[in-house]
């Protein structure tokens, strides 16, 4: 298990989306940002992952109000005429 496998389901479990759909934004953030998310590959042992899939899962709720900030964030720029990168 990767990272990014790590990453897709917790945010799986947190917003209620499907895995594909995460892939995908993970997939466009990469192609937006290349070399900013270099450990998204980097293989896990299974304990490794556990225990990083235990400690997101205990974040669960500060997760989701970093994904509510940042859509909130997005919105106000796209209403206000300025442009993403």
């Amino acid at each position: 298990m990767t990272n990014q496998d790590v990453l897709t389901k917790v945010l799986h479990e947190v917003t209620g989306l499907s895995s594909e759909d995460i892939e995908s934004m993970l997939f466009t953030c990469r192609a937006m940002h290349p070399g900013n998310l270099p450990k998204l590959d980097q293989e896990l042992s299974e304990q490794e992952a556990e225990r990083l899939l235990q400690k997101l899962r205990s974040e669960r709720a500060g997760i989701l109000a970093w994904l509510v900030r940042g859509a909130v964030a997005v919105h106000e720029d796209i209403t206000s005429g300025a442009t993403l990168n």
